[in-house]
């Protein structure tokens, strides 16, 4: 059980509850009697429920009711979840909210009664409804996660820093990023530290709505729209901090695979490429969005075959043979390289 920290503990016998409750609320009224009484909680159908089976007289001593649950939209009605809910909206609101290791039924109900009331006084600051609005938003076709590695084999990326420094508020974590950048219509999101001055964060475990994330990365389906991207959001200003958007280099494990593999094998124009196994790689996506780097040359190169090791292009123009060179299919790689 929870320490008990805002009430004082009294026992009565089982059998005299409800009068016991009763005449606990009647001298609350007469405290205030020109003052109505609310039922604040959580799922309180419920709790209707409950009192009318057994404490049928406490019902008629409150005016109205309000039922938090519809308001910070909790996951289900069971109360391990709505506990969640609750805590959620008190981190939202930038409320401490502590004794949240109890993941059963053992909760103390009047800690609870202070975290309701304090969920429902957060409600009535704008800034704090359009931060829980923020949190739950969904954003079509966006992948957002809470680390920049999940995106890391993606030509298409786009890092964005302050030197290591937190990122500026409005953007400091994966679900703010996603916000703000959603009308550049990018396919993924992530926010983390990997780029902190504090080696430490780097292992910091975080979620999409963790805030002081210090790199972000959003990816884009093509190379025209990073480039727009990066054209319109690099040298933003927010107050005194200058953010910084630069295109991502394709991981070094990608090419420490290639180099580790037999190479490239041209014959007159299909090429085989074969890379040592890396089976968390898709290769073919890849080598796709590599060769669609050169707007000219993205309907030249086709994947015909796939898989662990080896991928098959089919090159659409002139003729490639080994003893050629250099040869246009060789300068697209040999530029691409370049670019990364």
């Amino acid at each position: 059980m929870e320490p008990c920290r805002f009430c004082e503990e009294s026992f009565v016998d089982i059998e005299d509850l409800e009068a016991a409750l009763t005449n606990q609320i009647e001298q609350f009224r007469q405290e205030v009697p020109e003052k109505q009484l609310v039922l604040v909680g959580l799922s309180l159908q419920s709790d209707f429920e409950r009192l009318s089976l057994e404490f049928p007289r406490i019902i008629g001593l409150f005016s109205a009711w309000i039922d938090l649950s519809t308001l910070i939209k909790a996951e289900s009605p069971t109360p391990t979840k709505l506990h969640t809910g609750l805590g959620t909206a008190l981190k939202t609101f930038r409320y401490p909210f502590v004794d949240t290791g109890f993941a059963d039924y053992r909760h103390q109900a009047a800690n609870d009664a202070v975290r309701t009331l304090a969920a429902l006084s957060g409600l009535t600051d704008p800034e704090n409804v359009a931060s829980l609005v923020l949190r739950q938003h969904q954003f079509a076709g966006i992948e957002v996660n809470s680390t920049t590695k999940r995106f890391e084999s993606k030509v298409y990326r786009a890092l964005l820093h302050v030197n290591g420094r937190d990122l500026p508020q409005l953007i400091d974590s994966a679900q703010k990023l996603a916000f703000a950048v959603q009308s550049f219509n990018p396919i993924g999101v992530a926010a983390d530290c990997s780029n902190a001055t504090n080696k430490r964060e780097m292992h910091y475990r975080s979620s999409i709505h963790t805030p002081g994330r210090t790199c972000g990365c959003v990816c884009f389906k093509s190379n025209r729209a990073l480039q727009a991207f990066i054209s319109a959001t690099n040298g933003w200003k927010y107050g005194e901090v200058v953010l910084k958007v630069v295109r991502a280099p394709l991981p070094e494990r990608i090419w420490t695979q290639i180099e580790k593999g037999k190479g490239l094998k041209m014959k007159r124009k299909t090429a085989r490429f074969e890379t040592a196994r890396a089976p968390d790689i898709n290769w073919a996506n890849t080598f796709r969005d590599i060769f669609s780097i050169e707007d000219e040359h993205k309907e030249d190169i086709t994947v015909l075959e796939d898989n662990s090791t080896t991928i098959t292009l089919d090159y659409k123009g002139e003729d490639v043979g080994e003893r050629q060179q250099p040869s246009r299919f060789s300068k697209i790689l040999r530029k691409i390289i370049h670019v990364y």
